[in-house]
C-alpha cells in the first residue's frame, strides 16, 4: 500500500492515470462497473484491493487503493420542480393512453362512402357493391336488420341551389355541431367476445 504510486509508474498501461499517479475521480454508486463498484465500496480508507476485471473488457485489470470516502450529496426536491415533473410524468401518461384509445378507435370503426363504394376501417360490409353504391342504405337488401340504436336514415347530398337537404348540415356549419356528413357514415364495429 505504501509504494502504491511507486508501482503504478512502473506497470500501469492506462495513460491517464499512470501520469497522476493512479489518481482518479471519486467512483459514485450506480457508475456503470458493477465488479469496480462492488469492490470500491468494500474497502476502508487505505486499503488496497485484490485485482479486479474490469466489466466490459476482457484484458483490462484494476487495482484500487481507497483514500477515503466522501459524504453522500442529498438534495430535497424543491416544490417547484417538484411539481413540473408531476405535470410532466402525467402529460406523458395521457398522451400515451391518448394514442391507445385513438389507435383502438381507428381499428373498431369503420366508415362506409357510399358515392364510390369503398370502406376503411373496421369490418367492410359484404353487401355494398358499385351498382348499389348511389342508393340510400334504406333501399339496400341487408341480411338482417340494423340495431335499434343505429342510425339507418338514408343519406342525402346536399342539394345543387347551395342548400342542405334535411339531416345534412351546410358547409358553413361549424365542426362542432355536425352529426352527419355528406355521403359518409361512420359505425362501430360490434364488440365480440372470445370465449
Amino acid at each position: 500500500p505504501e509504494n502504491f504510486e511507486k508501482y503504478v509508474q512502473e506497470f500501469s498501461i492506462d495513460q491517464a492515470s499512470k501520469s497522476l499517479d493512479g489518481t482518479i475521480p471519486p467512483i459514485p454508486r450506480h457508475s456503470g462497473s458493477p465488479n469496480i463498484e462492488a469492490t470500491a465500496f468494500k474497502l476502508k480508507p487505505g486499503e488496497v484491493s485484490a485485482i479486479v476485471q474490469l466489466d466490459n473488457a476482457a484484458q483490462r485489470y484494476v487495482i484500487l487503493k481507497c483514500e477515503g470516502h466522501t459524504d453522500p450529496v442529498v438534495r430535497e426536491l424543491d416544490k417547484q420542480v417538484q411539481a413540473e415533473l408531476e405535470d410532466q410524468i402525467k402529460r406523458q401518461k395521457v398522451q400515451e393512453q391518448v394514442a391507445v384509445v385513438f389507435d383502438n378507435l381507428k381499428k373498431e370503426t369503420r366508415v362506409d362512402n357510399f358515392f364510390v363504394g369503398t370502406s376503411t376501417g373496421g369490418i367492410k360490409p359484404s353487401n355494398v357493391s358499385r351498382t348499389d353504391a348511389a342508393k340510400p342504405i334504406s333501399t339496400r337488401s341487408v341480411g338482417k336488420s340494423a340495431p335499434a340504436d343505429e342510425d339507418t336514415s338514408p343519406i342525402r347530398p346536399a342539394s345543387a341551389k347551395g342548400t342542405a337537404t334535411k339531416g345534412v348540415r351546410p358547409a358553413a356549419a361549424s365542426s362542432d355541431d355536425l352529426d352527419t356528413l355528406p355521403a359518409t357514415r361512420t359505425t362501430k364495429r360490434p364488440a365480440t367476445s372470445s370465449k
